[in-house]
């Protein structure tokens, strides 16, 4: 039996699945100006206790597809279609839906694949089901025993943003595969165009090239590596440009200059590609420790 849940749109504080996914609130509200209408059937989920992506830069509060329109172009530099009014055949207006059937990523940049296993950052389109008209959009984190964990927003609750990856209740269109990041070793997405490295790139062992995940390596025009450099804080994969060796620990606290960039008055924090993603603005100026976190002064 199909149950229909009525949400006012500002009751943010909601725990349960929404599958309905529209690019922007105002879209969603087709049938009322105040409510939003979503199909229960299919709000179920499962969560996985693994990430494997780095998410900082997807952000809380949006519909699906709003939160990944802010997201690519911060983390990857490329931009998602617009998916404008009207109906595609089942498909509402400014539905999710619409990048699959009739607003496609540029072929440029995006690689469209309907078989095989979707990799970290492929951009997931699920149909309309039930009473979800706008269907959903997502970016993979990772697949586990044969199920595709995704992160997004407005999925695990109301315009919130998914805290680990988890599953959707069900199956996609298929995904677009962002060509300036290759393919993994060994996956098994789209064209195949197999886990081979660019000749003259420098990629992290196990990113593309066989290797320990600390240690940099060059990629020759053979396909072949040759080591580089041991990395004493590890080695950074860097999706969409060379890896590099780390010069900060990551979750450490650095005044930027000190192993990251950013400006001397602020403190950062050390993250998994070895940038520093900023703590805060230090009014009296940032002090550099010594074998210890910087620290405001």
């Amino acid at each position: 039996m199909t149950m229909k849940i009525f949400l006012a749109t500002s009751l943010v504080a909601v725990t349960l699945g929404l599958g309905g996914c529209a690019a922007t609130t105002d879209s969603a509200n087709l049938a009322d100006d105040s409510v939003e209408e979503v199909d229960a059937d299919y709000a179920a989920f499962t969560s996985s206790s693994k990430t494997v992506g780095d998410w900082s830069k997807l952000q809380t509060g949006y519909e699906c597809l709003e939160a990944l329109q802010y997201f690519y172009p911060a983390r990857f530099g490329v931009s998602l279609p617009v998916a404008g009014p009207g109906w595609y055949g089942n498909c509402a207006p400014h539905g999710a839906c619409h990048l699959w059937l009739d607003k496609r990523p540029d072929a440029d940049e995006w690689e469209r694949i309907t078989s095989g296993t979707p990799e970290t950052y492929d951009l997931i389109v699920y149909p309309p089901i039930g009473n979800d008209i706008w269907g959903h959009i997502a970016s993979v984190d990772h697949v586990e025993n044969g199920q595709i964990f995704v992160m997004d927003d407005n999925y695990v609750a109301h315009h919130v943003k998914s805290k680990v990856p988890h599953t959707v209740a069900w199956p996609q269109y298929g995904w677009y595969h962002l060509k300036k990041l290759g393919h993994e070793a060994g996956g098994t997405s789209g064209s195949g165009n197999g886990g081979s490295c660019s000749a003259g790139g420098f990629y992290c062992g196990g990113d593309k090239v066989s290797g320990s995940k600390n240690t940099l390596y060059r990629c020759n025009s053979n396909g072949t590596a040759s080591a580089v450099q041991s990395c004493g804080n590890g080695c950074a994969v860097r999706p969409g440009e060379d890896d590099a060796c780390r010069a900060c620990v990551v979750g450490g606290y650095y005044c930027g200059g000190d192993r990251v960039s950013g400006s001397s008055s602020s403190l950062y924090q050390c993250n998994s590609e070895g940038r520093g993603d900023l703590v805060k603005h230090c009014s009296k100026g940032c002090a550099v420790n010594s074998g210890s976190d910087d620290s405001c002064k």
